[in-house]
């Protein structure tokens, strides 16, 4: 008796991770084996102990901290809330010995509300940095800021 294949059934899963297939034989007097079936998933690996760490570490500053010529300083004058030209919000400290700075406010937001208009000492790195108008400007980030005595 000679065996014929008489229907295969092939079923995968996305990527080819996995592949079923069913066979059912027939041979040539009539008679049908029962269906056998082949699971070709390949075995999954367990590579968890033959990880090694190769990331590297660099003396980098994370991008949230100041340039490194950046440098602490405090800085005494009046503490004003304006609105530039775009409707954005801009802090200024006015009448100080350096002239006017503006004062980036986002850590200490509670403390510039509360003192807004009085006499201040801003504690900060300052930083050139450019306007809308492409001027160079000075802005400190306020570290702290406290009613000057």
């Amino acid at each position: 008796m000679k065996r014929v294949p008489a229907l295969c059934l092939v079923s995968g899963a996305i990527f080819g991770l996995s592949t079923m297939v069913a066979c059912e034989e027939a041979y040539d007097d009539g008679t049908v084996d029962t269906p056998t079936t082949t699971d070709t998933t390949p075995p999954v690996q367990d590579t968890t102990e033959d990880y090694t760490d190769t990331t590297t570490t660099t003396d980098v500053p994370p991008p949230s901290q100041p340039e490194q010529d950046a440098q602490q300083s405090s800085y005494t004058g009046t503490l004003t809330r304006t609105t530039d030209e775009t409707g954005a919000e801009r802090w200024m400290l006015t009448g100080t010995a350096e002239g006017d700075l503006e004062v980036d406010v986002s850590a200490v937001q509670e403390d510039a509300t509360a003192l807004e208009g009085m006499r201040v000492v801003v504690t900060g790195q300052v930083a050139e940095s450019t306007d809308a108008q492409g001027e160079m400007i000075n802005t400190v980030t306020a570290e702290t800021i406290e009613r000057a005595e």
